[in-house]
C-alpha cells in the first residue's frame, strides 16, 4: 500500500503544485526521525522509500516549472514582437494608403452630406464601424483624432456623437496604455529602477490627480500621455476612469464644433468667443 501511494505522487505530481509537494516532503522528513530509533522495521523502510520519491518528485516538478518559465517567457517575446508589428504595420498602412488626407476638415465637410445619408440608412452599424475606427486610432496613437471627433457630432449629432466619441476614445488610450506597459513596461524598469523610484511614489499617491490633470489641461499630446503613463504603476482601472473624465470637456468642445461644422474654418475656430457663445447659451 505505501508504495502503491508513493507512486501514485509520483506520477501525478505534475497536478501537484510546489507547495504541495514542499509539505509532503516536510511530512516525510519528520517522519524520518522515527527511522534514527528504529532503522530496520519495515515502516522505516517505506518511509525512506518515501522521502526518496519525494524528493525525486520535487526535483521533476522544478524542471517541469523551470521548462514552464521558458516557454512562458519565449511566448512573451514573441507576442511582444507580433504586438509591435502590428502596431508599426498599422502606423504604415495609414500613411501608405493616404488615410491620413481623408481625415482632414476640408474632405469632413464635403463627404458630410453623403456620411448623413449612410447613418441615416445604416445607423446600427455606422455606429459599430465609427467606435471600432475611433478605438483603434487611438490604440495606435494615429493622428486626426481632433476630426474623427468632429465627424462624430457632424454624422450623429451632440448627444450620441459624444457618447461614441467619449468611450471610443478612453477604450482606445487603454489599450495603447496597456500595450506601452506590455511591450516596455519591465525593461523600462529594470533600466531605470532607480530614476524611476521618486516618480513611482508620486503616482502612487496621486497619479489620479496627475492624470485628471493631464487630460484637463492638454500641455502634452494624447498619445504621449497613454504611453507614459503605460510605463508606471498607476492602475488600469485608475487609468480609464480619469482619463475618460478628464476628457470629458474636450470631447464635448469638439462634438459640438462637428455639429457646427459649416462655421468652423480650421480646428482653432473651435475655442473660439462665438462658438463657445453658442454652445454654452
Amino acid at each position: 500500500m505505501p508504495t502503491m501511494l508513493i507512486d501514485s505522487i509520483c506520477k501525478y505530481s505534475r497536478f501537484l503544485d510546489s507547495p504541495s509537494l514542499a509539505f509532503l516532503t516536510a511530512f516525510g522528513s519528520l517522519l524520518e526521525i522515527y527511522t534514527l530509533s528504529e532503522p530496520f522495521t519495515p515502516l522505516a523502510f517505506y518511509i525512506r522509500q518515501l522521502n526518496a520519491k519525494a524528493h525525486a518528485c520535487c526535483v521533476m516538478l522544478i524542471a517541469t516549472n523551470n521548462r514552464q518559465v521558458n516557454l512562458m517567457a519565449i511566448g512573451k517575446k514573441y507576442a511582444k514582437w507580433l504586438i509591435g508589428f502590428v502596431a508599426v504595420a498599422a502606423v504604415i498602412a495609414f500613411f501608405y494608403f493616404g488615410l491620413s488626407n481623408w481625415l482632414s476638415l476640408e474632405n469632413l465637410k464635403l463627404q458630410q452630406a453623403s456620411l448623413t445619408q449612410i447613418v441615416s440608412d445604416h445607423f446600427w452599424l455606422s455606429i459599430l464601424v465609427f467606435f471600432v475606427a475611433y478605438v483603434a486610432a487611438a490604440a495606435f496613437s494615429l493622428p486626426g483624432a481632433a476630426i474623427l471627433t468632429m465627424a462624430g457630432g457632424a454624422v450623429f449629432g451632440l448627444l450620441t456623437g459624444f457618447i461614441l466619441v467619449s468611450f471610443a476614445s478612453s477604450i482606445g488610450a487603454l489599450i495603447a496604455f496597456l500595450g506601452a506597459r506590455f511591450l516596455f513596461g519591465d525593461a523600462i524598469k529594470k533600466r531605470f529602477s532607480d530614476k524611476l523610484a521618486p516618480i513611482e511614489k508620486g503616482i502612487a499617491k496621486d497619479g489620479a490627480f496627475y492624470l485628471l490633470s493631464l487630460r484637463l489641461v492638454p500641455l502634452f499630446p494624447f498619445f504621449l500621455v497613454n504611453l507614459l503613463m503605460g510605463l508606471t504603476s498607476l492602475p488600469a482601472r485608475t487609468f480609464y476612469i480619469f482619463s475618460q473624465l478628464g476628457m470629458i470637456p474636450g470631447t464635448l468642445a469638439f462634438v459640438y464644433a462637428g455639429t457646427q461644422l459649416a462655421k468652423i474654418q480650421s480646428v482653432k475656430d473651435i475655442l473660439s468667443p462665438g462658438l463657445v457663445t453658442a454652445f454654452v447659451i
